[in-house]
């Protein structure tokens, strides 16, 4: 293998990181998108290709930008618990395609240690790092004209500081390595930085990529920090949803959005749903006392905003809407208390909360919509309120 400093030398040669920011941010795509996807207003510094979109093909393709060829592992542990490709199969595919456009590198035939991962493999976390380890050193036997990405996989932090040891001299000083099954905690970037820092302490001259790494990730200083490149793709999602815009646009706008969102205008920025329990300051309109800042698809929003607030609304009573109904000795009601959560079934679903316990196992509802109700719970089923008083909903 050559040595991780001419790699790092000829990466900053010809790798612009035109974004102005760390990491290098490399936009994940189909090979016939590789020559358009990069936008010339916000270009990504590369792309990243799948080894699995390349397997069938038999043309070259055009690339206006430096790309690495991704091993597929996500598609293809999820879908069939094993690699379909052998070592030896990935290595022909590599020097199949090295010469197209610049290719900066490949990355290993690494496993993935998520939970549903393991379920799928019927391995541990254990037998995963070490096939991770044995196909990145067959890969590397083989006189391929590029440089091999090794990854060190995990899910725990602990995990990752055992891999990285397991590794030992295999990898170089200042080796540009993957960080694997870090995907799907872009809602976490405090999980991620954790495991970035935890690599680091023990290499601190490693060069981190973070594989599907998004813009919810990348606003966190300390991940931007930590890396030294990602890749995402999490630009397709919409596409998911039914959006019709085309293609390269789509990938055009989220490159401007992850300028966006590592500038220091991001980190100023107040998200709509913040409260006083994430540091923004404001008080938050809901009960709950902490919000976080989630994106969704637009013509969504509204009706997840309102499935948000249903809930919210039933954690008033730490049992859902059914009261706890156990028989009280000491009084001539069910267990009923005050602030209670009721559901009245008797004409239509209403929810409202108990501000007063009546004599005669009566109780007086305030509805969340309005108007009040004096009734009994029926002790056949607690979610039925009998009108016995006034009702001026």
């Amino acid at each position: 293998m050559g040595t991780g400093a001419s790699v790092m030398r000829a990466l900053g040669d010809n790798v612009q990181n035109h974004l102005g920011i760390l990491p290098l941010f490399f936009i994940g795509c189909s090979p016939s998108q590789a020559a358009s996807i990069i936008n010339p207003d916000y270009p990504a510094a590369g792309v990243m290709i799948s080894a699995n979109s390349l397997r069938s093909r038999k043309s070259d393709f055009k690339t206006s930008s430096p790309w690495i060829m991704d091993s597929g592992a996500f598609t293809e542990l999820s879908r069939f618990g094993k690699y379909r490709s052998s070592v030896e199969d990935y290595a022909h595919q590599i020097s199949r395609w090295a010469n197209v456009g610049h290719l900066l590198c490949a990355v290993a035939q690494d496993y993935m240690c998520e939970p549903f991962i393991l379920e799928r493999t019927g391995l541990s976390v254990e037998e995963h790092q070490r096939l991770t380890i044995e196909r990145f050193e067959r890969l590397c036997s083989y006189p391929l004209p590029v440089k091999i990405m090794p990854v060190i996989q995990g899910y725990k932090v602990s995990d990752y500081i055992a891999h990285v040891q397991q590794y030992n001299d295999r990898l170089d000083q200042g080796e540009w390595v993957g960080v694997g099954s870090v995907c799907r905690r872009n809602g976490s970037p405090e999980i991620i930085g954790d495991i970035l820092r935890a690599i680091k302490l023990i290499r601190p001259d490693l060069r981190l990529h973070g594989f599907g790494l998004k813009q919810t990730a990348l606003e966190n200083q300390a991940v931007r920090e930590l890396l030294y490149s990602c890749d995402s793709m999490a630009w397709s999602m919409p596409r998911r949803f039914k959006d019709l815009t085309p293609t390269i646009e789509l990938a055009h706008n989220y490159q401007a959005k992850v300028s966006k969102a590592v500038t220091d205008s991001v980190q100023k920025r107040i998200p709509v749903t913040a409260g006083a329990g994430n540091g923004q300051g404001r008080k938050p309109k809901w009960n709950n006392p902490k919000t976080k800042a989630i994106r969704v698809p637009e013509d969504l929003a509204e009706r997840l905003l309102d499935l948000a607030r249903q809930w919210d609304e039933s954690r008033d009573n730490p049992l859902g809407v059914e009261p706890d109904l156990e028989p009280n000795p000491k009084a001539n009601y069910w267990g009923l208390k005050t602030e209670m959560l009721i559901t009245h079934y008797m004409y239509q679903k209403l929810k409202g909360k108990i501000v007063e316990l009546l004599p005669g196992g009566l109780v007086k509802i305030c509805w969340l919509n309005g108007g009040h109700l004096q009734g009994q719970i029926e002790t056949h089923n607690p979610l039925f309120i009998l009108p016995l008083g006034n009702d001026d909903r």
